[in-house]
């Protein structure tokens, strides 16, 4: 993607002056209206004030906008703002499919009658969860629909961030999921995820995947895996909710993915944010503050990089709660190694959804992060 076919801006001020502005400077960039403009703004505007003010300057454009708790431009963290990605490629084509709360649980037939005329092969497409939307069930959807995917990504949110709704959808605004299915992008999605292993294996013995509940691991109440290794300091650990510093690792061939725990009930068990069969080997997991820069360097890959193009940055919000100040360090650490070429701009997500690259079954997973490479 040339620089000429994309435009990415940030405005901090308030709702109706942000959106103005950004809409002026799209006229002056675009002599015509993109053919697909993403905003994304944090917890405080007005969605519907936004919606209205896009659609009228900009003549209802094709528009798609989500909010976010945190946002990410270019190496900063941005508590307040609204980012606009304009892109403006030939033969580029951007539809939406979006899916209301009050749908939620027609989430599977939705997701069959809109699939059904798309080949598989064509499919590219990221979406978005609001806390009203059970992953699971979407995941459920996909695979009865789609079966095995491979060009996917997508956010999620467990916690409402704002009394306000949470989408823009066109010229509407509504809670649920939106979809964004990409035609004429040429998309890949790179996982960084620096949690390593510690400890002895496990296995859990007892869970109940539907509820999201694990039961039993190496034959024992769930919680007493931390017991085990935290001994004296468990209570504070427990009474601190230190448990997303040491997520559980799922082994999955010749790695992990994350498992988030989102509560420890009073029996013990765990509820969990993720994927999971019984009988799976696991670790418990701790972090490593920096990506390995070769690591970084080989998923990039060094031609691919020094092409011109957009880089979307899903971040997790556990990650930005256990790195505390050094999170933005981070964030520039990975621009530098991305070439002049490309614009880096994203969002902080409770949980994130990928494809492993072995299985091509969908991971959720919070504690690293997506980097979504259009060109």
């Amino acid at each position: 993607m040339k620089k000429n076919e994309y435009f990415i801006y940030l405005n901090q001020k308030d709702s109706s002056k942000a959106a103005k502005e950004i809409s002026l400077e799209i006229k002056v960039r675009f002599k015509t209206i993109p053919s697909f403009i993403f905003i994304l703004f944090t917890p405080g505007y007005d969605p519907k004030n936004l919606s209205q003010i896009f659609n009228l300057t900009l003549n209802n454009p094709n528009l798609f906008a989500i909010q976010a708790p945190l946002l990410i431009y270019k190496n900063k963290i941005i508590e307040k703002g609204i980012i606009s990605c304009c892109i403006n490629k030939k033969d580029t084509r951007v539809n939406s499919l979006f899916i209301g709360s009050q749908d939620s649980e027609k989430i599977e037939y939705i997701l069959k009658q809109y699939f059904k005329e798309i080949k598989r092969k064509n499919i590219k497409f990221i979406s978005f969860l609001s806390p009203q939307i059970n992953s699971l069930s979407f995941l459920r959807g996909l695979e009865f629909s789609l079966g095995k995917l491979i060009t996917f990504s997508g956010a999620g949110y467990q916690n409402k961030y704002s009394p306000r709704e949470s989408f823009i959808l066109e010229k509407g605004v509504g809670n649920g999921l939106i979809s964004l299915v990409l035609d004429g992008i040429n998309t890949e999605t790179l996982h960084l995820q620096n949690f390593i292993p510690f400890g002895k294996p496990f296995e859990i013995n007892k869970l109940n995947p539907k509820q999201q509940i694990i039961y039993e691991i190496n034959n024992r109440p769930a919680v007493e895996i931390y017991k085990h290794y935290f001994e004296e300091k468990f209570n504070s650990f427990i009474k601190n909710r230190l448990f997303s510093y040491y997520p559980l690792g799922v082994l999955n061939k010749n790695s992990f993915h994350l498992l988030t725990i989102v509560d420890i009930l009073e029996d013990g068990s765990f509820l969990f944010k993720g994927n999971l069969r019984n009988k799976a080997q696991g670790n418990l997991m701790t972090l490593r503050e920096k990506y390995p820069k070769s690591e970084i360097i080989n998923k990039l890959g060094e031609t691919k990089n020094r092409k011109e193009g957009i880089v979307f940055m899903i971040n997790s919000l556990e990650r930005k709660k256990v790195l505390g100040k050094k999170a933005e360090k981070e964030i520039e650490n990975i621009e530098n190694l991305l070439s002049p070429k490309k614009e880096l701009f994203g969002i902080y997500s409770d949980y994130y959804l990928f494809p492993d690259e072995e299985t091509q079954d969908i991971n959720i997973e919070s504690g690293g992060l997506l980097l979504n490479v259009w060109e």
